[in-house]
């Protein structure tokens, strides 16, 4: 019986200390920290060609940068105007205003069947308030400037990561 004990014995420590290894090494691994929630937002971001005016178009660019774990700052540096659809014929540069200044999230929200973030804009004059999200390479906001929350993604969602 004492034979069999230590036969026993000798299968099930090995099995025994491989099990111990695993445990142990789950408990540590990943040092760095959790990212931000701003970070999924960061970098420079293209719309597809909307109308801008009756009878002008554009493309949005948006430059996104970090400024702290939830707030961004956005600018957007193309004022090009286009007289079509797909913006291919230009008629003017440095023509329109596009806005930029500061996003700021908050709580996380259900909007249109999916969670999104909350945020609160503020910039060039303007407030703004609404919806926002990633779908792996494309950015999609829904924008309100009133107190009204907004009903639909914005018409330059989706916007493409570059």
């Amino acid at each position: 019986m004492l034979i069999q004990f230590k036969r026993i014995q000798s299968k099930l420590l090995p099995l025994i200390g491989l099990s111990l290894a695993l445990v142990i090494s789950g408990c540590g691994g990943n040092e760095s920290a959790p990212a931000d929630a701003v970070d999924a937002y960061l970098g420079t971001w293209k719309s597809k060609c909307y109308q801008y005016s009756p009878g002008v178009y554009t493309q949005h660019i948006r430059i996104v940068t970090k400024q702290n774990a939830t707030q961004f700052l956005s600018t957007d540096p193309n004022t090009n105007a286009y007289s079509d659809a797909n913006c291919t014929v230009l008629t003017g540069t440095g023509t329109l205003v596009q806005n930029g200044g500061v996003f700021s999230l908050g709580p996380k929200a259900t909007f249109l069947g999916q969670s999104v973030d909350t945020f609160t804009f503020a910039g060039s004059g303007i407030n703004a308030s609404g919806y926002i999200t990633t779908v792996g390479t494309e950015l999609y906001m829904a924008v309100s400037f009133s107190a009204t929350p907004p009903t639909a993604w914005s018409v330059i969602s989706p916007e493409k990561k570059q």
